[in-house]
């Protein structure tokens, strides 16, 4: 009877259940989203291409809860997501991340922003591509160790880089438009799946695959994304791999110094050399020492 009067009295609302399915589909996908970040190969060209698509979803909810009267709400939930977002852009390397993507974004201007975001990377990073060259896989003819002609191939690295990004967003090029098909394909299989198998060689995040098959046709770019790839998207493979290595945190751990901290890495990796060495060092004391597995 109580509960009845409840039901009849002028304070209690009815939820809408329509709004309540919406925020249930956004808050499905975003947990969704979270999983596959968590993986080793997820990078910030798949954090930057899930955001945007939340971002979008964030904004209609936005709108709903406007046109419902919750203003307020709507209006601190909006405020929250321009804060993310210029977190994001400030990274300086988001609209390229998203114009990485196979699948073509609808954001205004995003090729003009790219170009630009490719300068600001480029010449930021190119000394260190220059000395890593053959790990980035800076092609030849960008190279060099002579200061009086790197300003020269950094203009001419930038442009071709620019050129590829025209050529990869036009998709007129017959092998970018065969891998392109064929990842939409792929992407489509695994929609239906609704969350991708980590074994399945049919998954909508296999961004290494499409880039390995046109990566002939724009080096330059592919030299860009092959960077960006290398930059994961959240802290859980590091995690991940200290847990497996038994580099857990405690109060000496956590007190070193970065020089110290490489040495117990090092010798975590290289346990049989280091035993070795201290053997040959001091043979009269190895009795006394623990070499745990």
């Amino acid at each position: 009877m109580a509960a009845r009067d409840d039901l009849e009295s002028e304070n209690f609302i009815l939820p809408d259940f329509q709004l309540l399915e919406y925020a249930r589909s956004a808050l499905l996908e975003f947990y969704l989203v979270e999983q596959l970040l968590q993986r080793d190969s997820a990078s910030v060209i798949h954090l930057s291409l899930f955001w945007y698509s939340i971002s979008t979803k964030v904004k209609q909810t936005v709108i709903n809860l406007r046109q419902k009267g919750f203003h307020p709400e709507a209006n601190a939930l909006e405020e929250k997501m321009k804060q993310r977002q210029l977190l994001m852009e400030e990274s300086g390397v988001f609209h390229l991340c998203l114009i990485l993507w196979p699948e073509a974004v609808n954001l205004p201007n995003l090729q003009r922003y790219a170009n630009r975001e490719i300068e600001f990377l480029v010449m930021r990073q190119w000394k260190k591509w220059q000395k890593f060259a053959d790990i980035v896989g800076l092609p030849q003819e960008y190279r060099t160790s002579d200061p009086q002609t790197d300003d020269e191939k950094q203009t001419n690295f930038i442009l071709s880089c620019r050129s590829d990004l025209m050529k990869h967003v036009t998709t007129g090029d017959t092998a970018i438009r065969t891998a392109r098909a064929h990842f939409l394909r792929e992407s489509k299989i695994a929609e239906e799946k609704l969350k991708p198998s980590k074994d399945s060689k049919a998954h909508a995040f296999n961004l290494k695959a499409y880039w390995e098959s046109i990566g002939a046709d724009i080096p330059a770019l592919y030299v860009l994304y092959y960077v960006l790839s290398c930059c994961a998207a959240s802290e859980a493979g590091v995690e991940w791999f200290f847990s497996t290595e038994g580099l857990f945190h405690d109060d000496v751990r956590s007190s070193i110094s970065p020089v110290i901290t490489k040495a117990v890495i090092c010798t975590r990796w290289n346990h049989d050399l280091v035993k070795r060495q201290y053997v040959r060092e001091f043979p009269m004391d190895v009795q006394d020492v623990e070499f745990d597995e």
